[in-house]
């Protein structure tokens, strides 16, 4: 699908969520697709099971170890230079000097490797958004970015795009998405941060220098899209709009990476905080859908 075929939604609003004790439930179309505007009938949605995690997942959260929190960009191997061993050879001293120092410069400016790799179809997944925070909207506005390979992935280039048509180019070498692992994506850091999202998990900022009535705005009507493109490849698609999603203070959450991001029914409302006074929700972490 190129981008520009796609259009905002133009139907108007069907129906309600409904908030149950035992179960989260809210109210879906049945179809979901990334061409605006599609005609969709509603229904209730159960609460999804999240199932087993997949194998190797990192966290990013609170109480991720310094090791995972690190992770984010890949290291610098350290240059170890073979020490000189002095040795008379009954040449010129100062050629000897000259030699050691040009060995020195080649040691330390050894370049860094890549940071991650190009993406492709099916290497991310957005498993979180928080399109209705208790915090300053839309600076508090975040989502979350998974990647479903073995390999770290860049972000690099991609454009996140929303409900209006609105888009962002992201243009940063350090937002790179380590293997298995969890990452956030803030339309302002340092609100993400003031709504208590883990500092370590935020790995680009979106909103930044722009005016709150532009850019990307995760809007809580019918309106409501946000996805991500590779050039004009679509590479995931969150149709929430027409799902009567928004609850303030509650995420929306993939059950699993794996499941499919523009149906409803892979989808549930978050209800559990992930610090003392947060908002509910997993930034940085698995999905914790249940029955």
């Amino acid at each position: 699908m190129s981008r520009s075929s796609r259009w905002p939604a133009s139907s108007t609003r069907l129906g309600s969520a409904v908030l149950v004790l035992a179960s989260v439930a809210f109210v879906a179309s049945t179809t979901a697709s990334c061409a605006r505007g599609a005609d969709s009938s509603v229904a209730p949605i159960p609460p999804v099971d999240a199932g087993v995690a997949p194998i190797g997942v990192v966290s990013c959260d609170a109480d991720a170890s310094p090791a995972g929190a690190t992770a984010l960009t890949a290291p610098v191997p350290s240059a170890s230079p073979e020490a000189a061993t002095p040795t008379d050879d009954g040449g010129d001293d100062v050629d000897d000097v000259e030699d050691d120092a040009d060995g020195a410069d080649d040691a330390t400016s050894t370049a860094p490797p890549a940071a991650g790799s190009p993406v492709g179809l099916g290497d991310l997944a957005i498993t979180e958004v928080m399109l209705a925070p208790s915090g300053a909207e839309p600076g508090s506005e975040w989502f979350e970015v998974y990647n479903t390979t073995a390999t770290p992935k860049s972000l690099d280039g991609l454009t996140i795009e929303d409900g209006y048509l609105d888009s962002h180019l992201i243009a940063s070498t350090s937002a790179v998405v380590p293997p298995f692992s969890y990452v956030v994506l803030a339309r302002n850091r340092a609100a993400a941060i003031q709504t208590l999202v883990p500092p370590a998990c935020i790995v680009y900022e979106y909103g930044a220098g722009v005016a709150d009535n532009e850019g990307i705005e995760l809007d809580t009507g019918d309106a409501g899209d946000l996805s991500l493109w590779s050039s004009d490849t679509l590479l995931v698609d969150v149709p929430y709009g027409m799902w009567n999603a928004a609850f303030v203070g509650q995420s929306i959450e993939l059950a699993s990476p794996q499941s499919a991001a523009d149906d409803p029914n892979s989808w549930c409302l978050a209800e559990t905080s992930w610090a003392a006074g947060s908002d509910d929700g997993t930034p940085g972490a698995p999905s914790d859908c249940g029955p």
